[in-house]
């Protein structure tokens, strides 16, 4: 890494350390608290709800619906949560759409290239915080559910036993007395251990959409047609992803979408239950269907993104840069 290529890198760190620091923030507060808010509805009371939905929303699920009710299912909805994925990917799409056509839209693109710096430093120095960026806010995510289970105390409901007399027979409880609570530390029923599978496929997630926003960006002029177009093609894979698992006749649709390699509910699951499948690259689903595995998500989503990021390089060394408005 040379000389000039280490000041860019100082100089789009210090441009974008704001907003990087609001991101980390709002997701650390989010998991922390979201994790509170689970402590605050019992496990018993969650299921009695989640029960009478789960027929209609048993095809929206890839766990089974012991996974879903335990600490462990409901601790890892929030990884589906909308403002878990929006705080990844504004930092994602802000910083790849800046990265040529933000500074065209400006007029500072022609200033900067007349500094004694490359094409190639300049694109892949910002595509570089961008990167380590994304990686910072996964690690402050997986760290805000790490404190939560640390911290967090959940309570548990002891109803008084009917003893019998016999041997091997299972206790009764006594239906008429009211339970008395007991709370235990969260870290009892699950661990943070569990949520590193999905913290890497969220990564690997706002890389493909940073990748994207950046390829965008190095093939346009205006950052707001690069945001819009970014924006507008995830709404798109999010309803197709919705349709074909609302209905069986559309599930073809699936396999157009990038969300069907978005899965930390089956990936927290997995490591619950199969950790030996953690470094596989196909598994069976409910259904008993052939699937992605931890490390085909990963690769879904992560090779296409830097793929991106490659060939933005790529057309931006290439292409004539319009002269200032």
């Amino acid at each position: 890494m040379n000389g000039s290529f280490r000041v860019l890198v100082r100089y789009w760190w210090r441009e974008s350390r704001s907003l990087w620091l609001t991101c980390a923030i709002g997701l650390f507060l989010f998991c922390w608290i979201r994790v509170w808010i689970i402590s605050q509805l019992p496990t018993s009371s969650f299921e009695i709800i989640a029960e009478q939905l789960w027929e209609k929303y048993e095809r929206f699920s890839t766990v089974p619906f012991r996974q879903l009710i335990s600490y462990h299912g409901r601790v890892a909805l929030a990884f589906d949560e909308p403002i878990i994925l929006l705080g990844i990917a504004i930092w994602a799409i802000a910083r790849g759409s800046d990265t040529v056509s933000g500074k065209l839209s400006r007029g500072t693109m022609e200033i900067l290239l007349a500094q004694p710096v490359s094409r190639h430093a300049l694109y892949y120095s910002q595509g570089l915080v961008t990167l380590m960026g994304i990686a910072a806010l996964v690690m402050v995510v997986w760290c805000g559910i790490a404190v939560g289970i640390a911290t967090v105390k959940v309570p548990i409901e002891q109803r008084p036993v009917i003893p019998l007399p016999l041997p091997g027979l299972p206790q009764v409880p006594v239906p008429f007395v009211k339970p008395r609570i007991e709370y235990v530390p969260i870290s009892e029923k699950t661990a943070a251990i569990y949520f590193l599978p999905a913290a890497v496929n969220l990564g690997c997630w706002g890389v493909l959409v940073a990748g994207l926003a950046t390829a965008w960006s190095a093939c346009d002029r205006h950052r707001g047609r690069t945001v819009g177009a970014v924006v507008l093609f995830l709404a798109v894979e999010l309803v197709l992803r919705l349709v074909s698992m609302a209905s069986p006749a559309w599930s073809w649709l699936q396999y157009f979408t990038i969300f069907l390699a978005y899965d930390p509910q089956a990936l927290v699951h997995v490591a619950v239950t199969q950790p030996e499948l953690l470094w596989a690259w196909t598994r069976t689903d409910l259904q008993g269907n052939l699937t992605l595995g931890p490390l085909g998500c990963y690769a879904v989503l992560l090779v296409p993104g830097l793929f991106l990021f490659l060939i933005g390089g790529w057309y931006f060394q290439r292409r004539d840069l319009p002269a200032p408005i």
